[in-house]
This record gives C-alpha cells, sequence and structure tokens, in this order.
C-alpha cells in the first residue's frame, strides 16, 4: 500500500530530474536524448501503476470473490434482459401498449 502512495512522488522526482542538468556545459543540444528520456519514464511509470494496481486489487479481494466487485451471494439488480422471456415480453408489451384514458369508442 506505500508503494501507492511513493509511486508519485518517483515520477515526479524521476520528470524533474532533467531539469537539474546545465545545458551549456554540452556543445550539442540534448533535445531528443531528453524526451527519450522523458518518454521513457513515463512508459515506466503507467507499467508500474499497473502492475502495483493488479497486485493491490488482488490484496484487497476476499477468498470466493469472483473479481466482479460484488460481494459473494448477492444478487445482481432486476432487469427485464434477465426475466424469463414470457415476463419479459409481457412487460414489454404493456410498455407499448398504454392503457387509454377518456371516453370509451367502444359501441353499445
Amino acid at each position: 500500500m506505500d508503494a501507492a502512495y511513493l509511486l508519485p512522488l518517483l515520477g515526479v522526482l524521476l520528470l524533474l530530474l532533467p531539469l537539474l542538468r546545465d545545458p551549456s556545459a554540452t556543445p550539442q543540444a540534448e533535445t531528443a536524448t531528453a524526451m527519450l528520456y522523458l518518454f521513457g519514464v513515463w512508459t515506466l511509470l503507467i507499467g508500474f501503476a499497473a502492475v502495483l494496481a493488479r497486485q493491490l486489487r488482488s490484496v484487497d479481494e476476499p477468498e470466493g470473490s469472483d473479481g466482479s466487485g460484488d460481494p459473494p451471494g448477492s444478487e445482481a439488480p432486476r432487469d427485464s434482459r434477465m426475466l424469463p422471456p414470457d415476463t419479459a415480453e409481457a412487460d414489454n408489451a404493456a410498455a407499448a401498449d398504454p392503457p387509454r384514458s377518456g371516453p370509451s369508442e367502444e359501441a353499445d
């Protein structure tokens, strides 16, 4: 867990390191090298964060969990896609044909 707090600090330190060098000390421009360094550090930080997130997720999951994030034994909310076909069709038919209000047009 402490690594999750230290990774951003390490990232800031590594990304600010090129600012400490003295550009006037070298006769040629080092822009390409600096860009490769920055993108390399950025890629490594993304990789470390992915590995760290995966490890923290496996540590935080209780035993018997299927990885869905729901506690074991909890049911998903009821949805018409999960109902038996006859119930889902009846619900859809009722929604498509709302009851009529007003005077009836039936002849007696």
